[in-house]
């Protein structure tokens, strides 16, 4: 387990998995904001705050990973498994074009 897990897994215990769960739609929604207003006024400020906010959401989603394969031991699996499909089908898309 690596430094970055054992913090992961410390804020899932500290703050349980429905406030984490909270935590990464609240951060989700940040980004959606950063990334529009990054559209409509493209400067390097508004990429530096959506990087950020980039940043956080990889932190929850981490957790969040971590999280459902406490309850659910497959959950990476079946998260790696459907990536490899939507992946297919993005690289088939592609090649079609």
């Amino acid at each position: 387990m690596t430094h970055d897990d054992e913090i992961y897994n410390e804020a899932l215990d500290a703050w349980g998995h429905n406030a984490q769960m909270d935590v990464t739609i609240e951060e989700l929604s940040e980004l959606i904001k950063a990334i529009i207003k990054h559209r409509r006024y493209p400067t390097e400020e508004k990429a530096f705050e959506m990087a950020e906010e980039l940043g956080d959401v990889h932190i929850m989603i981490k957790q969040l990973e971590i999280s459902m394969s406490r309850e659910y031991p497959d959950f990476i699996y079946w998260k790696s498994g459907s990536m490899q499909s939507k992946l297919k089908k993005i690289s088939s898309r592609l090649e079609k074009e």
